[in-house]
Parts: structure tokens; C-alpha cells; sequence
């Protein structure tokens, strides 16, 4: 309870189990549990074997150069979930609800695990910060020339989703 390290590497070892639990990959397990019941039609998980990815968009690094595809691309967990503005709203409005994932689950996220650093600390998956008496739980996220942030005023049912092409 002192701290906290971020780790995408957890997140990889959760994909691997919620495969060996499930039997599915991770991008069929999501499809089925998330998308489909979601109508997110225009998310998926990357695959780097799938060469054929309509409107897919192209990531920029630094000074501009085309971001290109290396040998952590495809991993499971971590990275490569595509999206829109459009279905990550509905992602959002659908933590609302028990659709998803049940209030007290959500509630447990949301609460801190670490000790608070300033503002700042970390529940299940969720950035936390302290903010006017009320608590705002976020997450961002950066890969090969994209960047996205989510940011929930859970009270106040208000939420901000930024997505870039562009690593700045």
C-alpha cells in the first residue's frame, strides 16, 4: 500500500487467462461479450496477419514519420484494440448499466488499491485523481503513432474521449 507501477504486461497475462479460462482468443472472447452485445461496429482487435482493415488509419510518430508495424504488434491485452469516438461513447454509457459489468464490480475499480499520490492513485484498471470533492477515473493509452485518453466524471455521468493519430 505504497505504491503503484503501471504494467501493460498484466494486461497481457490477463488476456492469456481469460483465452485459457474461455477457450476463445481474446478478439473473438471481445467480440462476442462486448462488441456484439454493444453494437460497437466499428471496433476491433489488431491483428497483424489481417491485411485487410477497411478505414483503417494511418499513425504518426515524430515528425511525422508513418508509424509502422514491429514484432510487439498483435500482442494480446495491452494494445491494438481499434476504435471509434462513436462506440467507445457506447462503452461508456454501457458502465452505466449491469450490461457489462455489474455497479459493485465498477465500484470496486474505482476505488484506490495504492495510497494516494497527491491527486492521484490507481483502482482495477483505472486511473484515479481527486478532483472538487468528487473523484474522476481515467485512462490513457499510446502505441506506434496514436494516442487516446478516456476521462470519466463518473457523479456527473460526463466523460471525454480523445483519440489522436499523431503520438504529440
Amino acid at each position: 500500500n505504497r505504491r503503484y507501477n503501471y504494467s501493460n504486461t498484466n494486461y497481457c497475462v490477463l488476456a492469456a487467462i481469460i483465452e485459457k479460462v474461455t477457450g476463445y482468443t481474446l478478439a473473438d472472447f471481445f467480440s462476442k461479450n462486448v462488441l456484439e452485445p454493444l453494437q460497437m461496429t466499428h471496433t476491433f482487435i489488431f491483428d497483424k496477419y489481417d491485411t485487410v482493415i477497411p478505414n483503417r488509419v494511418t499513425g504518426y510518430n515524430h515528425n511525422y514519420h508513418k508509424a509502422g508495424i514491429d514484432f510487439l504488434d498483435g500482442v494480446a491485452g495491452d494494445k491494438g484494440i481499434y476504435s471509434t469516438v462513436d462506440d467507445l461513447l457506447k462503452w461508456d454509457q454501457a458502465l452505466y448499466t449491469d450490461k457489462l459489468v455489474s455497479q459493485a464490480t465498477l465500484k470496486e475499480a474505482y476505488t484506490p488499491h495504492s495510497r494516494w499520490m497527491g491527486a492521484h492513485s490507481y483502482g482495477f484498471g483505472w486511473h484515479l485523481m481527486l478532483y472538487d470533492n468528487d473523484t474522476i477515473v481515467y485512462h490513457s493509452g499510446w502505441w506506434h503513432g496514436f494516442n487516446c485518453d478516456v476521462i470519466r466524471d463518473v457523479k456527473e455521468k460526463n466523460t471525454i474521449i480523445v483519440l489522436s493519430n499523431h503520438i504529440n
